[in-house]
């Protein structure tokens, strides 16, 4: 990212927004769209966004792309979305339990947010953009086999 001009990079299901910010502070030439969903973790965003320049802290759903029109297309998309099987969410360590449900609700197979990202942020990148999203630890062939099949 250091290599380009202008570097603009979507972080989807920010959270507290600690990848997004850091990615701000490594890259000078970054502006850094947060965008998250929940009320409680948008506190925590945008305090820990205060006071940082290159950032813009967006509350919205990600699996409504209209919201979000207005962006620029991206150079960069990062997102550590939710990706736990619904299956798996009664037995997750006692400090992931502490966790909400929607940031760790992946759907059935857990990858109903890569689908969204396919279907409705892919088009927001630029030609040689790039794509960067956190996996379970147990996801990677399944992950592998799913986005074969995919236009990412």
């Amino acid at each position: 990212m250091k290599t380009l001009g202008k570097c603009v990079v979507y972080d989807l299901c920010s959270g507290s927004g600690c990848i997004g910010i850091s990615i701000d502070k490594k890259c000078s030439n970054a502006f850094v769209y947060l965008i998250e969903k929940s009320d409680d973790a948008l506190f925590y965003l945008k305090k820990n966004a205060d006071k940082i320049k290159n950032v813009k802290v967006l509350q919205g759903d990600i699996c409504n792309i209209k919201e979000f029109d207005f962006l620029e297309n991206a150079d960069v998309i990062i997102s550590n979305p939710p990706y736990i099987r619904q299956d798996e969410l009664a037995n997750l360590q006692s400090e992931v339990k502490n966790e909400p449900l929607m940031a760790l609700d992946g759907g059935k197979d857990g990858l109903d947010f890569y689908r969204v990202i396919n279907d409705n942020w892919y088009s927001k990148l630029n030609d040689k953009g790039k794509l960067f999203l956190e996996i379970g630890n147990e996801q990677g062939s399944q992950f592998s086999m799913f986005f074969m099949n995919l236009k990412i």
